[in-house]
């Protein structure tokens, strides 16, 4: 039945889902779309809570529509207080995304010594990407080999750092199987070890990509 002879919840609902298909496309479209994309799906959910007249007598959408409004303010340089981080200890913690780059890029060093790299190979390989594809440090720091060898022995220390060891241990289960054939491959030579380096550093921006963690990332060392 076409989108036109349907009225009232229906419609709306077929809507919200024809915005939020929109807004994951964007979404997708790489790091520097990231946020238009959420900002579009907040718009589209609070549009849809707007249009139930009992949620929209209290209110429901306001969290949202003030969410996405503090999104937008980031590409003009504001932080509105909804998005400013949390102190603990007087100390600033690092965030979700920090902790997330530090569990891959710990993780694919890891893999790449799996494959046969040492570590030095390894942990220079992973400096090498993160800084081709904009990744780079707070002040005047460097990231270099011993920043990702840091990142290892966080990422092995769950009580301590428990969100980067939890990265960490979802990629290295997610990518066991392919890894393992990977060694195999380069055993048997019918792969390089050099392409197997290559798939695995991919890996490593499309991780990082999917979570809008390229250009802007700023881990603490």
């Amino acid at each position: 039945m076409p989108d036109g002879s349907i009225d009232g919840p229906a419609a709306n609902f077929l809507k919200l889902g024809r915005e939020l298909q929109a807004a994951k496309i964007t979404f997708d479209a790489g790091a520097e779309n990231a946020r238009i994309g959420a900002i579009m799906a907040l718009d589209a959910v609070a549009s849809f809570i707007e249009t139930v007249e009992p949620w929209n007598r209290v209110g429901l959408a306001i969290p949202l529509a003030r969410l996405g409004l503090a999104l937008n303010d980031l590409k003009h340089g504001t932080v509105a207080p909804l998005l400013k981080p949390g102190e603990v200890q007087n100390r600033a913690p690092a965030t979700r995304g920090r902790e997330h780059l530090q569990g891959v890029a710990a993780a694919t060093a890891t893999i790449l010594l799996d494959i046969g790299l040492s570590r030095d190979e390894a942990h220079a390989a992973v400096v090498t990407r993160l800084v081709q594809i904009g990744v780079t440090l707070p002040g005047r720091l460097q990231l270099k080999s011993d920043t990702i060898r840091n990142w290892r022995t966080k990422a092995g220390n769950r009580q301590r750092h428990g969100p980067i060891a939890a990265v960490y241990e979802g990629l290295l289960s997610h990518h066991a199987d392919r890894t393992a054939a990977m060694r195999v491959s380069i055993f048997a030579g019918t792969i390089t070890k050099d392409a197997a380096v290559t798939e695995v550093l991919a890996s490593l921006t499309r991780a990082l990509a999917k979570c809008g963690l390229l250009v802007s990332s700023n881990p603490s060392a």
